[in-house]
């Protein structure tokens, strides 16, 4: 039996009204590390610094690590990481060679039946795009480090598991790890915050730290604060949902039997989530239109009134992006060509000069973050903003990075667009989604 629209609409104003009772009730938190917006990097200096803790030469967080990442990788390779307490050739550090996090022991003079490995961590915490050859590199990088194909190991941490790794990340080393992606096998481990590394903070850190550790364990327990916040995995958020259930439960009508109620509750579930989406995407799609493609026009067209300012429509409806381009005539200026647009919880811009139908109309997450054409050098650069919608999207960066394209081209006209090796943009966009936060054009 179907669930009628107007019971949909009665059940879903009766959830808005009764959340809001409910949500009265809640305690005032003050989580700080959602206030402070920690970031990716952010996350990989506080793992890395847990995993560094030592009692007595023993690294007891580290080993327990190791315990979880052994119950996740393939069945068809065998691992033997563990903590030495002989410190000479073990390290674990945080954002070397562009690596978010990596753990390495290799073998001293005095251990030479001992195990050696390298275990790198790729934290897709905040959903970062995955960058051509990413993971290729990392491996590439410990292979050059004399570690065997064997000893290599790679773990992509991700938010709650529902990222999956693009194939462009990592296609020639898969036979390095041993991965197969239909399979989930290999010494590529797929782990994420939610399942595992919380778990393991409440189940094997926590517990083991001593009183004389207050520093520490305050710092964890804010850790797991914040984590069963973003979870909603708190005990008075597990209340509230548990309430709501059940207030849904009591308004189906009573005389369903147990499957057309199951497949009410269904309908109810597909209705909602179909139109938060749609509220979601028109109330980015308003942003990009008014709080950025507005604002930029008005202030570009301040700063030089002889410049032209055009939108370029895209074909796809349900493309988070806008595209527009900005020039004068072609014998004295390059013609600017510039997307910005959503992807996942980043603020993505990219500008080229000419041929702007190289982009138009392309989702973001399919637009290459690096020289559109090497030969020709039609790139000046990309960015990644991370978002907060609470506060200001970064507009005003923005506007400044493209005023500054804006004064290098009327400073040298148009044959510098055109000229080999044109880079004005300071950073590498292969890192862009490492550095997305305070990294400059």
């Amino acid at each position: 039996m179907n669930m009628d629209e107007q019971t949909i609409d009665t059940l879903f104003e009766d959830l808005i009204i009764k959340r809001k009772e409910l949500v009265k009730k809640l305690p005032y938190d003050l989580i700080l590390l959602d206030e402070a917006k920690i970031n990716e990097n952010g996350h990989t200096s506080i793992l890395v610094k847990i995993l560094k803790f030592s009692n007595d030469g023993k690294y007891p967080f580290l080993e327990s690590f190791f315990q979880m990442m052994e119950k996740h990788v393939g069945s068809n390779v065998s691992i033997e990481c563990k903590p030495s307490e002989n410190t000479d050739g073990s390290s674990i550090k945080k954002f070397a060679n562009y690596i978010d996090g990596c753990i390495t022991k290799t073998k001293t003079k005095t251990e030479t039946n001992a195990a050696q490995y390298a275990v790198i961590i790729e934290n897709k915490i905040q959903d970062a795009i995955d960058q051509e050859g990413q993971i290729d590199r990392y491996v590439c990088n410990m292979k050059g480090q004399k570690y065997n194909d064997n000893e290599i190991f790679v773990i992509y941490l991700t938010n709650d598991g529902t990222k999956e790794v693009d194939n462009k990340s990592f296609f020639e080393q898969k036979g390095t790890l041993e991965y197969d992606s239909n399979m989930k096998n290999g010494r590529f481990v797929m782990m994420n915050y939610r399942d595992h590394i919380l778990p393991w903070l409440e189940r094997d850190v926590l517990p083991y730290c001593q009183v004389k550790d207050q520093s520490l364990i305050s710092g964890l327990q804010q850790y797991i604060s914040f984590f069963k916040h973003r979870y909603n995995l708190t005990k008075e958020l597990m209340e509230m949902h548990e309430e709501l259930g059940n207030s849904i439960y009591g308004k189906l009508e009573k005389n369903l039997n147990g499957s057309d109620k199951y497949s009410s509750v269904n309908e109810l579930e597909k209705s909602l989530n179909k139109a938060i989406n749609q509220c979601k995407n028109r109330i980015k799609k308003d942003i990009l239109e008014n709080d950025v493609f507005n604002k930029i026009k008005t202030d570009i067209e301040s700063y030089d009134s002889s410049l032209n300012f055009d939108r370029i429509m895209s074909e796809d409806k349900d493309n988070e992006c806008i595209y527009f381009r900005i020039y004068k005539d072609e014998k004295t200026w390059t013609t600017m060509c510039i997307v910005v647009g959503f992807y996942r919880s980043y603020l993505f811009v990219q500008i080229s000069r000419r041929d702007e139908n190289n982009i138009a109309g392309k989702p973001i997450k399919d637009l290459k973050f690096k020289c559109l054409d090497e030969d020709t050098n039609t790139y000046f650069g990309s960015k990644a903003w991370e978002i907060d919608f609470e506060k200001a999207l970064p507009v005003a960066d923005l506007k400044n990075q493209i005023i500054y394209i804006c004064n290098e081209i009327n400073k040298k006209g148009a044959q510098y667009g055109n000229s080999k090796n044109l880079n004005i943009m300071s950073i590498d966009p292969s890192e862009i989604e490492n550095k997305a936060e305070g990294s400059s054009i």
